[in-house]
This record gives C-alpha cells, sequence and structure tokens, in this order.
C-alpha cells in the first residue's frame, strides 16, 4: 500500500498511480443498493447486520448468510462485520453485567463466522479520554478499565482467534488514542487492532482532540481499519466524503506512510450516497 499511496499524492516521473480501493458498509438488506459498485474491484465490505439484537437473537445466521452470498456472486473483497454496541459496555466493573456483554460480543462474532466476516468492529468505552488538561491514566482509572475490558473480552477474543476474526476497537469519544493504545497493546494479540472513525476524531478536534490525519499515524502499527464518513465538526453526520470539513488530503497522505493495508470503509448515513462520496475521493486522485 505504501507504494499505491504515495504515488497516488505524490506522483514521480513515469509512474502509475495506484490509489487505495475503498469498500463500505451496509446491511444484507440494504446490498442491492451498492452491490454492483461492490463487484466493480476488490473492494472491502463491512455489515451492520450484528448491531441489531434481533438478528443475533433470530437463530437464521446461516439464511442471512446464504443471502449474502446470493447477491454477491464472485466478490473478492475482505467482509467484515459492525459488532454490537446500543446499550453494550465493555468496561462494566459489576461481573453479572460484563457476562451478558460478553454474550452479546460473542454472538456478534459467531455471526461473523458464518459469513465468513474477518474482522468485527467494538466501540471505545472511554469517556475520559484525555486532552490538554486530562490524561486518562491510572489515576483516572485507567488500568481499572483495562482489567475490566480484559474481563469482558477475553472470551470473546478467544474464540475470535479461532475463526481468524481480528475484533477492531474504534474511537467514539475519545480526544486522543493513549487509551485505546494502552487497551490494544495490553492483550498482546494481533486479533485486537484499532479502527479509527475519521468523523469521530475531527467531532473532537473543536474539543483540543487530535485530527484524523494525527490519529492515523499515532496508531500506525495497530490500525487495521478505518470508517471513512464527513460531517460539520458538530454532529456524527456520517455524510459522503466532501460534504463537510474534513481535510481528505491530509487523511490519505497519513495512509501512504503505512506498510501495510487497512480496510478503508465509507460509512454513510444514507447508502446511496456511498458512490458519490467514492466519486469525490477518486477524482482526487486519492482512492479507486
Amino acid at each position: 500500500m505504501i507504494a499505491q499511496s504515495t504515488i497516488a499524492l505524490f506522483p514521480a516521473k513515469g509512474a502509475e498511480t495506484l490509489p487505495p480501493y475503498v469498500g463500505c458498509n451496509s446491511t444484507i438488506d440494504d446490498l442491492p443498493v451498492v452491490r454492483d459498485w461492490l463487484l466493480d474491484g476488490p473492494r472491502d465490505l463491512e455489515l451492520g447486520d450484528p448491531v441489531a439484537w434481533q438478528n443475533l437473537d433470530g437463530g437464521n445466521w446461516k439464511e442471512r448468510a446464504a443471502v449474502l452470498r446470493g447477491h454477491l456472486p464472485g466478490y473478492t473483497g475482505r467482509i467484515g462485520v459492525h459488532g454490537p454496541f446500543w446499550g453494550v459496555v465493555i468496561n462494566a466493573p459489576d461481573p453479572e453485567i460484563r457476562a451478558v456483554m460478553s454474550k452479546r460480543l460473542l454472538q456478534g462474532v459467531q455471526f461473523a463466522a458464518e459469513l465468513g466476516a474477518t474482522h468485527m468492529v467494538v466501540h471505545s468505552p472511554f469517556t475520559v479520554m484525555g486532552n490538554g488538561f486530562m490524561q486518562m491514566t491510572s489515576e483516572t482509572d485507567l488500568n481499572n478499565n483495562i482489567d475490566w475490558i480484559h474481563a469482558t473480552l477475553e472470551p470473546v477474543v478467544r474464540f475470535a482467534e479461532t475463526v481468524d476474526c481480528m475484533l477492531v476497537m474504534e474511537n467514539i469519544n475519545d480526544q486522543n488514542p493513549d487509551a485505546l493504545l494502552a487497551t490494544v497493546r495490553s492483550f498482546d494479540t494481533k486479533t485486537v487492532r484499532i479502527s479509527i472513525d475519521v468523523g469521530h476524531a475531527q467531532l473532537q478536534v473543536r474539543r483540543g482532540g487530535m485530527p484524523p490525519s494525527q490519529w492515523i499515524l499515532a496508531t500506525a502499527p495497530y490500525l487495521e481499519h478505518l470508517h471513512l464518513q464527513d460531517n460539520d465538526g458538530m454532529n456524527d453526520r456520517h455524510w459522503a466524503p466532501g460534504d463537510g470539513e474534513i481535510s481528505w488530503y491530509s487523511v490519505f497522505e497519513s495512509l501512504a506512510t503505512l506498510d501495510h493495508e487497512p480496510r478503508l470503509i465509507l460509512e454513510m448515513k444514507h447508502r446511496h450516497n456511498t458512490e458519490r462520496g467514492h466519486r469525490y475521493l477518486v477524482e482526487r486522485g486519492l482512492a479507486q
């Protein structure tokens, strides 16, 4: 990826422009909206079906997997899922609550395994994220939080390892990546890695948080997944790239420094904006 993205951003004389492919988020039911676009190249796909508890308790995983395969014959991209997060807290100190959270997340990985998915997004639990005035440290319960996260996730991680499914921890309210990095490092396994939602990072800039490009540089060795979405810096809009205030050049310039290929997922509030957001990036030579 480093050669491709660097060429795209800083063309050398006679060099071929090969920017990275981007994929998208969808649900199985919404796949017809993005089907043809997904089949146009090795685009990664992330399915949001496990977010809904009804899909996890319904016991119809095999049927939904068959629907997926029917929609995407010959698909060559990587598949992942977004794990459950509504009401899911992975750093609860109460062991009774942790047991329920572990069960839900384990169901998400089981759903992923049935689909042949190889990543699942897990939301960051941190609410004291660290900024110029307050750092997330042992004095503000970082170590206890990491212990509680381990107690919740360890059975999920063990199963995920057996089905080759990464858990990628996504920034939500985090103002910098320190707490997430400490958590991911503490697991000491390639099964637990970092996801950056560039829109979430942008929302924290007005509060003194790091911009998306700096998040990419700071987490580079552990970064395996990104949600690409734009906003106005005020609300989590999930607009198409170019509709908000994010500097997409800086995002892809930072991605060009990586020596591996994280999954680049357009996560639009409205699926029909996926191709328009992709077109914005293509027209600027940032993606294909």
